[in-house]
């Protein structure tokens, strides 16, 4: 049996997925890259911007977060390709833990538009 190794895919929380092109992407595609290729049973850490794309800084204000484009939001970490999966095969996946600020920045919460 192979042993499992560790994996990270790490961004910067504070720069846009455009500025990180190499982490993820914002979209579903089939021809996307994967930005990491793993063996079943490895564990992999992913890093992950929140929903606006690093775009809402501390310091903004309400009426600021109402002017926010909402084009670029959703970004996503990933994919990730698990060697010998093909397609149509069933992957399961174990959640061990959600870290919401591993950064110790800030969260929020807002309803857009309004």
């Amino acid at each position: 049996m192979a042993t499992q190794r560790t994996h990270h895919i790490t961004i910067d929380p504070f720069a846009p997925l455009g500025q990180q092109p190499t982490v993820g992407h914002n979209r579903w595609h089939e021809d996307i890259e994967p930005v990491l290729e793993v063996d079943p049973g490895d564990l992999v850490v992913f890093d992950t911007l929140d929903a606006f794309d690093a775009a809402v800084p501390r310091s903004m204000s309400h009426a600021e977060v109402a002017t926010l484009d909402l084009g670029p939001v959703h970004p996503v970490t990933g994919p990730v390709i698990v060697r010998g999966a093909e397609a149509g095969d069933l992957l399961e996946v174990h959640i061990h833990e959600i870290e919401a600020d591993p950064w110790d920045n800030h969260g929020y919460t807002a309803e857009v538009p309004g």
